[in-house]
């Protein structure tokens, strides 16, 4: 539903005209120059190229999960990326204008959809309005497009502007993530965050300085290192596993006495699946620990969020998987892994690997 913020001390707000020029129709501010346009047979199409490219966020989005989306957009102009959205990629938009002349404008002459469940034009000074806790980590797509008069530069360009944008994504576009290996940074740079090689021993100290803003490392080892004490959300899902592996060249296998090879044949599957029993062991109880079960030590118990771990997340993980990390990896690996992964790991995981990477 629509919402207007607060009246505050009157504000000169620039008029705001119409022209058309052959099936194309523009919105300006009191000036000549274009502040937005709109094919007038395709009023939910994007006219201008420079709009067409604010949308390049697609390119990183699963496209099953985009309906399911929120997108925002500071500064309405001709409301191109808000129709288009709604209209056409069926997502919730929300609008924020400072001037009810465009709002009411684009309703007329743009055929800007009236407010509804899955639409929303608020009116108020986006540098404020994006503060408010009821947008903070609810918006997947930000559309930044606040410009003067003459569309000549933008009216908000503050470091403290585009940091209460950052606290208005989900996921972790824009963050500095703490990993420890290149999978875990290719992962995290297609969400759109900053890889941040940091030691295990020094994520603690990255976290209170603000080198990091958030770090992978598993749940009882960062309870270890006091991240409970540090961070607020704890997100459960596993990325990568430290490997352990047990090998022999065939003659020093051969070499062994029958009944040894007998024994670690028959134990070596019971060591395996005891680690990854420990493994399940520790992840529960540091998720327990950190979100503040009355089993755990005092010094132990934070009071951190438990974000499960949706069915769409899990098909995102699976995407970046497939269409990101495992072709990164193959070309830092080359060849000869592509070959030995399309003989193990490809065909048990359905996964063969790309032809180009």
């Amino acid at each position: 539903m629509a919402r207007t913020a607060p009246k505050k001390s009157p504000i000169l707000l620039p008029e705001v005209t119409v022209s058309d020029d052959g099936d194309v129709r523009h919105l300006h501010l009191g000036t000549p120059w274009i502040q937005g346009s709109m094919r007038v047979k395709e009023p939910f199409e994007i006219e201008l190229e420079y709009v067409q490219r604010m949308m390049a966020w697609l390119l990183f989005m699963d496209d099953d999960s985009v309906a399911e989306r929120h997108a925002m957009q500071l500064g309405l102009g001709a409301g191109a990326i808000t129709k288009f959205c709604h209209k056409k990629l069926r997502m919730c938009a929300t609008a924020i204008e400072l001037n009810p002349q465009v709002v009411s404008v684009c309703r007329a002459w743009f055929k800007l959809p009236h407010d509804g469940p899955m639409l929303r034009v608020v009116q108020a000074d986006a540098g404020q309005e994006i503060r408010s806790p009821e947008w903070t980590g609810t918006v997947d797509a930000l559309a930044v497009d606040l410009y003067d008069d003459n569309a000549a530069a933008p009216v908000l360009d503050s470091a403290d502007f585009y940091a209460d944008c950052r606290a208005l994504l989900t996921d972790l576009v824009g963050r500095r993530v703490r990993v420890s290996s290149s999978g875990q940074a290719d992962f995290v740079e297609a969400l759109g965050a900053m890889a941040v090689f940091t030691d295990f021993s020094q994520v603690a100290a990255s976290m209170q300085s603000g080198a990091v803003d958030c770090a992978v490392t598993g749940t009882l080892s960062g309870n270890t290192l006091g991240l409970h004490r540090l961070s607020t959300h704890l997100y459960p899902m596993p990325l990568t596993w430290g490997l352990a592996i047990f090998a022999a060249n065939r003659r020093a296998w051969e070499g062994l006495p029958p009944d040894l090879r007998t024994l670690l044949r028959r134990e070596l599957p019971r060591l395996e699946a005891s680690i990854w029993e420990a493994a399940q062991r520790d992840t529960a109880e540091g998720i327990a620990c950190n979100t503040g079960a009355r089993t755990c030590a005092p010094e132990q118990r934070g009071d951190m969020a438990l974000v499960p771990v949706s069915a769409q997340d899990d098909r995102q993980r699976q995407t970046l998987f497939a269409t990101v990390v495992l072709p990164r990896w193959l070309q830092r690996c080359g060849r000869s892994c592509a070959q030995v992964w399309n003989q193990t790991i490809g065909p048990a995981r359905g996964l063969p690997a790309p032809t180009t990477y």
